[in-house]
């Protein structure tokens, strides 16, 4: 029987949602979230999510060119502090259940 409760597996998963996805907590328990994705070269495209105890929390970002669109859905009574190089020409914010 292999158990699926072991750290090497869950490291994985940390690093899809946490790195590749950008999704981290700015304070204990996802009190507050931070949205930091790693973008690197080779990857166009990420959709991620964690099930936080608030509430589900979801990246999905795609780069075409020199263009980046992120998308980001987090529980509605969470706030959320976002890291970037530059300004987005416009942004919105969609909440879980609104």
């Amino acid at each position: 029987m292999n158990s699926f409760n072991h750290y090497s597996l869950g490291s994985c998963g940390e690093y899809l949602f946490g790195g590749i996805g950008g999704i981290r907590p700015a304070s204990p328990g996802f009190k507050t979230i931070r949205i930091e994705p790693v973008i690197r070269e080779g990857l166009t495209w990420a959709k991620t999510s964690y099930d936080s105890i608030h509430g589900k929390i979801a990246t999905t970002w795609k780069r075409d060119g020199q263009k980046l669109t992120l998308e980001v859905v987090i529980p509605s009574t969470r706030r959320q502090q976002s890291a970037s190089r530059q300004e987005p020409k416009r942004a919105s914010r969609r909440e879980a259940g609104r």
